[in-house]
């Protein structure tokens, strides 16, 4: 069963950016799409760069700032070579200002 953990404070995303934070030994990235945050896996799933050092955001995709790959935030899925493993997709919840990760 999935325990949440406390992650980052919801103050430090900003729609259109990607916030990484390693939490309980996973390395996450983080976002905020549309006022609502999402958290996925921080490595692409091409080469295993860190999308949070320097990803692209734009509306629903965030891109690999080394090799251009996409994937949706919300679902994780591949939406542009050269990936085509999609990332893994954490729930999150907000709680007095913090975003936890559900974590499995």
């Amino acid at each position: 069963m999935a325990r949440f953990q406390p992650a980052l404070a919801l103050d430090k995303l900003v729609d259109g950016w990607v916030v990484g934070a390693s939490v309980d030994g996973f390395l996450l990235a983080f976002y905020l799409v549309d006022g609502q945050p999402y958290c996925t896996s921080d490595l692409c799933t091409h080469e295993a760069s860190l999308l949070s050092d320097g990803g692209y955001v734009e509306g629903e995709e965030v891109e690999c700032p080394y090799h251009g790959a996409r994937f949706n935030i919300r679902t994780g899925e591949v939406t542009g070579p050269p990936a085509i493993a999609p990332l893994r997709v954490f729930a999150v919840e907000v709680r007095d200002g913090r975003v936890y990760v559900a974590i499995d």
